[in-house]
């Protein structure tokens, strides 16, 4: 409200117009605004107390004082300023304080391990506003809703005697919605855009470790293959559906992806050749693919090229849906005989494995999946002294292992790595698989997400094996 303004009443005013400016200033003010006129030279400041009765006090700039009362008890802890890492700042009318939330507590709230004890037959909502680490134990059988927000994330642990839950939408990254374990069972949910990935870890009370992934020391050849020759003579990468339903291959001679149904899920033995098959030639031959784990979008490296390229297919998994985006990636900087390609799950790393080099280079992807916006981190390790053909590159699902295939020896390395996703963690195991008697030139590698099955592709024999890891 503007300064109120009274005309002069004149030296012979009457009690009339006394009377009436008097009531005219009533009405103005109505209790809502107090207004000082300034001397020369003074700030305008309220210098006596302020009763609004309960009104606003509106559009105010700075308010100057030496004591606030709240409710009317004088506040005790009034921030003279918003602290750096203030999130808000609320009124607490129990002692009559100002208090700051800090970032870092909010942090704290959602990394903190929350508790549900569940014994009826509702549903349940996985929300990581109740916590970053949760922990269900089912006492009946649930369904689950979800109300994940774009780049949230939380890790599940679920014990349970005999109880199963349903589960909500969820793009499974290497496989079908997990069976629950007697006992514990532990998930990874994280949101991308509008689809929610989840990724079954496995059972720590299995041996101390998941339900799976033992080491690759453990493997053994089922007897079961599939001969590709019929495709390409020189096949070289080799990449899964993440259910195992569809395998996908490709071909250096014909300069082409081919795709395969898989009638029993991933079992090599029950694979049959879909007649689809995608032509990379103008980008040349692909030495290595990778799939974003919902199928619409396909990675071809070829070496020679030093490139990555991306492809989307607008149906997703199905080859004959493929074309080039136009987007490439150069690796050249750090080799140029690049021969595989990984990426994190969520698409916000890509990692290439180098012939010339004798390492795994590590990236990032600013916005997932695309990879015009990749960078290198300008991280690498070495894997020389285990091999010296680098044929084929693999991850554990949560980022805490590689495998690679050493073409010189017919061998799968393991290696770990201390920090997920970190290659620049990485040391290696003391662990290997010797593949010799299945194919003496092994290109590529993959596993079913579990662990439980790991696929080589041999090049001399054009032949897909197939191996289970038994802890």
């Amino acid at each position: 409200m503007s300064k109120i303004t009274i005309s002069s009443i004149g030296s012979l005013g009457s009690l009339t117009k006394i009377n009436d400016a008097v009531q005219s200033v009533t009405g103005e003010l109505n209790n809502k605004v107090l207004y000082r006129d300034n001397p020369d030279g003074e700030a305008n400041q309220l210098e006596q107390e302020l009763d609004m009765n309960s009104n606003d006090i509106a559009n105010a700039k700075d308010i100057y004082t030496s004591r606030l009362y709240l409710n009317g008890v004088e506040a005790t802890a009034l921030y003279s300023e918003a602290p750096d890492d203030a999130a808000s700042i609320t009124y607490d009318n129990t002692d009559s304080s100002l208090v700051a939330t800090d970032v870092q507590d909010a942090i704290d709230e959602l990394a903190k391990e929350t508790v549900f004890a569940i014994t009826d037959g509702a549903s349940v909502d996985l929300d990581p506003a109740n916590g970053g680490i949760q922990t269900w134990t089912l006492g009946a059988d649930r369904t689950a809703t979800e109300s994940f927000i774009s780049g949230q994330s939380m890790t599940l642990i679920i014990t349970s005697a005999d109880n199963a839950l349903a589960w909500p939408t969820i793009l499974w990254v290497g496989g079908d919605a997990p069976t629950l374990a007697t006992g514990e069972s532990i998930v990874w949910l994280f949101k991308v855009g509008s689809t929610l990935y989840g990724v079954y870890v496995g059972d720590p009370s299995s041996g101390g470790g998941d339900a799976g992934w033992c080491d690759v020391s453990t493997a053994s050849y089922d007897s079961v293959s599939f001969d590709v020759s019929s495709q390409d003579s020189f096949p070289t990468g080799i990449a899964f559906k993440p259910d195992g339903t569809k395998m996908y291959m490709g071909g250096v001679g014909s300069n082409t992806v081919y795709q395969y149904t898989l009638s029993t899920a991933w079992d090599v033995d029950t694979v049959s050749y879909d007649d689809v098959s995608f032509d990379v030639s103008s980008q040349g031959g692909p030495r290595a693919i990778a799939f974003k784990p919902d199928g619409t979008k396909m990675y071809m490296v070829r070496a020679g090229w030093n490139k990555v390229h991306q492809y989307s297919l607008s149906t997703a998994w199905d080859l004959d849906t493929a074309s080039y985006d136009s987007v490439s990636f150069s690796v050249t900087g750090q080799d140029n005989a690049p021969w595989d390609i990984a990426f994190k799950p969520d698409g916000t790393k890509m990692y290439v494995i180098g012939v010339l080099s004798d390492k795994v280079h590590q990236y990032s992807l600013s916005t997932a999946w695309d990879l015009s916006t990749a960078s290198y981190d300008s991280v690498s390790f070495d894997v020389l002294s285990q091999d010296v053909a680098q044929w084929g590159i693999a991850f554990k699902p949560d980022g805490t292992k590689i495998y690679v295939v050493g073409g010189d020896s017919d061998t799968v390395y393991q290696y770990s790595l201390s920090t997920t996703w970190d290659v620049a963690t990485a040391s290696y195991d003391s662990v290997s698989f010797d593949v010799s008697s299945q194919d003496v030139a092994p290109n590529g590698v993959a596993f079913k997400p579990d662990g439980t099955k790991m696929y080589v592709m041999g090049l001399d024999s054009d032949t897909v094996y197939q191996y289970s890891l038994v802890c």
